[in-house]
């Protein structure tokens, strides 16, 4: 039980999602990090959550606060882009009693958008959060944080569609949101409807996810931002590994 209070303790003092995440003002779109938080601050104790790969599955680790009787499937350790939409649709099938919710991102949504033709045929009451942020998130991270040149991820070599023109298509209701001033009631809306949803939650260029691996030859409680050196030390119960103040 020390353990779990001190795990719990961390995860509160050290809580990736922070108040601007939440800013509403003119111009400004939904930061991703807060709609995690606030989707499943909203979601019932009952709900299948079903999330992709990338960055979206990132930030669901982050930022995504479970509840007692939930499920959350995701396909770490595999991570097939696309995986999440067909994940959900057997999901559904299996418990189909239980609101079941799709967290994905555009670049995976893209690999198996023909599922939304199963989901209309077998009228399966789906709720689709795309988390799209118009580029491969996870590669462009990679690629930024390491100075990398910024290919093939958008914009210049990736791009999405229309996902409101896609689900219309398939004759499957779209939601958006553009703004946090719409977000709790869009959130509510596709919550409470009995039919599948797509819901687009757009945050442009948005790879920033943090905290985060700062560089390979580094072990994982050197994660970015660093925490100030005698806060480390204290957290720390054998010492750190050669090199740690040189890696920072």
């Amino acid at each position: 039980m020390r353990w779990l209070d001190q795990c719990r303790a961390w995860v509160k003092k050290y809580d990736p999602v922070r108040p601007e995440h939440f800013d509403v003002g003119p111009g400004l779109t939904v930061h991703h990090y807060g709609f995690m938080r606030r989707l499943s601050e909203k979601l019932p104790a009952n709900a299948i959550i079903v999330s992709d790969t990338g960055g979206n599955v990132i930030m669901m680790g982050h930022c995504f606060q479970s509840k007692t009787g939930q499920r959350i499937f995701s396909s770490n350790g595999n991570t097939p882009m696309g995986f999440a939409l067909c994940g959900a649709i057997g999901a559904w099938f299996a418990e189909p009693s239980r609101p079941v919710i799709c967290v994905i991102g555009d670049g995976g949504f893209q690999l198996n958008i023909q599922e939304l033709q199963t989901i209309k045929h077998y009228e399966i009451p789906v709720k689709v959060f795309i988390i799209n942020n118009g580029i491969l998130g996870n590669t462009k991270s990679y690629q930024r944080v390491n100075g990398k040149a910024e290919l093939a991820c958008g914009p210049d070599g990736y791009s999405a569609p229309d996902f409101s023109r896609i689900a219309n298509a398939y004759g499957i209701f779209a939601a958006h949101i553009p703004s946090w001033i719409e977000a709790d009631g869009v959130i509510d809306m596709v919550l409470g409807m009995d039919n599948a949803v797509i819901c687009d939650v757009p945050h442009w260029d948005y790879c920033t996810y943090e905290p985060r691996m700062s560089r390979w030859d580094a072990p994982i409680e050197e994660m970015y931002p660093h925490l100030p050196k005698r806060e480390f030390l204290e957290n720390m119960t054998t010492p750190p590994l050669d090199g740690w103040e040189q890696r920072r």
